[in-house]
């Protein structure tokens, strides 16, 4: 190779070399500048917040349900003339009409035990008992409550019957018109509910429909409250609790037993894993009609009188000996009685804050110079 061939390369390497030196160069140097238009420190901003009077509780809220304990079911035979009680609507005293089929009004009386059978002269039974203390209690004389089925009490079946537009039959199904003693009661013409009031789960017949069976479904008294809660808030919750909805009638009751969660197929796991349900315990409280709902929630703990109320994120533990301090606008750090933390928020007891006293949330406070 000739010297100036050899010559002409180590003077390309040569560029090379330079050429790499000055971009490293260049990007340093950019590097730099960019870094000295940055601040050196990103502090965190600097957020206060005053401190309030606000009442805070620590609680759990819920839903809460009333179920009836015994469904009822309203069967007949025939076409419906006159449209029946509503869905949802309560049927709410002895001697209600709950449905007419063939203009024959199907009765609605307070009684534990179905009538299931054809009631005439000489019945005797618990059925027969009952239908005496309804009459009676409705102010039709049935002579003695003694679950016999007599002329007295045939009479009392007369009367109530024909003071309400409803066809009074005998033993033969015949029109009774002059001897009410001969007054007997089919099957199916009263309905025994436990209590009142009850709640027809479906209309109880529409005009011209042809009925030979179920009518409809009636829930009836008594009824069992529940609370169902977030399965997460369950284990804070204890027996004795005080429970407080907004139920008309049961503005305040007792948290019961928790429940055993229902088995239910696959669509309800999800729901069955997240919720639980615990009795609620109404005490004197008349109970209110089954299907109503509402809410409800147990306090839990409360802030004591003269507590004073600041964001969570502002108390602090700088020593981690577990005394809490708050940090002051003048940066002076007061420690503080801590009462209760909920939803976000502290309440606290202190001599040296009063409400209205700005305080530090997050950041550094100004510094001189």
């Amino acid at each position: 190779m000739s010297r100036a061939r050899v010559f002409l390369t180590a003077l390309a390497g040569a560029a090379i070399v330079v050429v790499a030196v000055v971009s490293v160069l260049v990007v340093g140097l950019a590097l730099q500048a960019r870094a000295a238009q940055e601040p050196a420190d990103r502090e965190e901003a600097l957020v206060m917040a005053a401190v309030t009077s606000d009442v805070l509780a620590d609680e759990v809220s819920g839903r809460v349900d009333v179920q009836a304990d015994s469904m009822i079911s309203v069967t007949a035979s025939g076409v419906v003339t006159r449209a029946g009680s509503k869905a949802g609507v309560p049927v709410v005293e002895n001697g209600a009409v709950l449905a007419t089929v063939d203009e024959s009004p199907i009765f609605a009386l307070e009684g534990d035990v179905p009538i299931y059978r054809h009631i005439a002269h000489d019945s005797v039974g618990a059925d027969v008992l009952q239908l005496q203390t309804a009459l009676n209690a409705m102010g039709y004389n049935v002579g003695p409550l003694d679950g016999v089925y007599g002329d007295a009490t045939a009479e009392g079946v007369y009367a109530f019957l024909v003071d309400h537009d409803a066809t009074p039959v005998d033993d033969a199904g015949g029109a009774v018109d002059v001897d009410p003693a001969r007054t007997t009661v089919p099957r199916g013409q009263f309905v025994f509910v436990p209590g009142f009031p009850a709640v027809p789960m479906d209309q109880c017949g529409a005009v011209g429909e042809v009925i030979d069976g179920p009518l409809c479904m009636l829930a009836a008294q008594p009824s069992s409250v529940t609370l169902e809660v977030a399965l997460v808030d369950a284990e804070r919750l204890e027996t004795g609790m005080r429970v407080e909805t907004d139920i008309e009638g049961i503005p305040t009751a007792t948290l019961g037993p928790r429940l055993q969660a229902e088995e239910q197929g696959e669509e309800g796991e999800s729901e069955v894993a997240s919720l639980a349900r615990f009795a609620v315990d109404i005490g004197d409280a008349t109970d209110p009609a089954p299907g109503t709902d509402g809410t409800g929630r147990v306090i839990i703990a409360a802030s004591a009188p003269g507590a004073l109320r600041i964001e969570g994120a502002a108390v602090r533990d700088p020593e981690g000996d577990g005394r809490p301090v708050l940090l002051l606008d003048t940066g002076a750090e007061v420690e503080i009685d801590l009462d209760i933390c909920a939803s976000g928020y502290c309440t606290f007891l202190s001599d040296s804050v009063t409400e209205g006293t700005k305080v530090v949330l997050s950041g550094r406070l100004p510094t001189d110079g």
